[in-house]
């Protein structure tokens, strides 16, 4: 598995009683990490160490991203050690904005902050699961940025992992046309938009899939949906609208009292 040096002798039987001795006293959790980043050190792949070690590859990949994270701190055993004052980790807010009739993700705290187009799709999805795997957002931060359930952004987490950002692109060629989309679908989609924006509802696709269910009787997949929301520009409404009746209602009530 891996390309020791030449001039190193390895007796299996001393191996076995320095780990066993180790475990006695470190714990067996801990002796296994520090084999592991060994192992990875050496240059092993992670899927034969975490094979090797019998460990989950997820724990296995969440281990290193601690490692970068925390240093030492990482191959303590978080049961047994004795309680010390928590390192506070940074994390950051996610809020939306428009500009120039483009809305954006922000991405950031009081002093920096990060701005992507959302529809540069494949952009946001890349930064977004690596700030979630750097620990620097939670999944539901990342799930409801991204309009994706928490089980979807998890796994698209681990494609990320596992493949780069070609894990990340949709695969699936879906609908070429606008079949089953007609005039009158797409009016009612937009009203339907528009009435959640105004009242305070949510604008998810599955939101709107449940609403135009009970309300026109349509059975729309929450992807073609949010295909056919974007296609409108209608995320491009989601902060100007409420802000712009409001104006109206001011001016209305104004002439009205003049």
């Amino acid at each position: 598995m891996i390309n020791y040096p030449s001039d190193i002798t390895f007796v299996d039987i001393y191996a076995e009683k320095r780990i066993q001795k180790a475990q006695s006293l470190l714990g067996v959790s801990v002796v296994n990490r520090i084999l592991a980043f060994a192992l990875f050190l050496f240059g092993a792949k992670r899927e034969d160490i975490a094979h090797y070690l019998k460990m989950p590859f997820g724990t296995f990949l969440s281990f290193l991203n601690r490692i970068d994270r925390c240093g030492l701190l990482a191959f303590e055993d978080q049961r047994q050690r004795p309680a010390q004052p928590k390192i506070e980790e940074k994390t950051y807010t996610i809020s939306t904005d428009v500009q120039n009739h483009d809305r954006c993700i922000c991405i950031g705290d009081e002093n920096t902050v990060l701005k992507i187009p959302t529809r540069n799709r494949l952009q946001c999805r890349t930064v977004l699961l690596t700030f979630l795997d750097s620990g620097l957002l939670s999944v539901k931060q990342t799930a409801q940025a991204l309009d994706l359930s928490s089980k979807q952004t998890e796994n698209l987490r681990n494609e990320l992992l596992r493949n780069d950002i070609n894990g990340l692109v949709d695969k699936r060629k879906g609908q070429l046309v606008d079949y089953g989309f007609s005039p009158t679908i797409k009016s009612e989609l937009i009203q339907q938009y528009v009435l959640n924006v105004v009242i305070g509802n949510s604008i998810s696709s599955s939101r709107l899939s449940d609403d135009l269910k009970k309300r026109c009787d349509y059975e729309l997949v929450p992807r073609s949906i949010r295909l056919h929301i974007n296609k409108l520009g209608l995320p491009n409404i989601r902060e100007s609208l409420p802000k712009l009746l409001n104006q109206c209602k001011k001016s209305s009530t104004n002439s009205s009292r003049n």
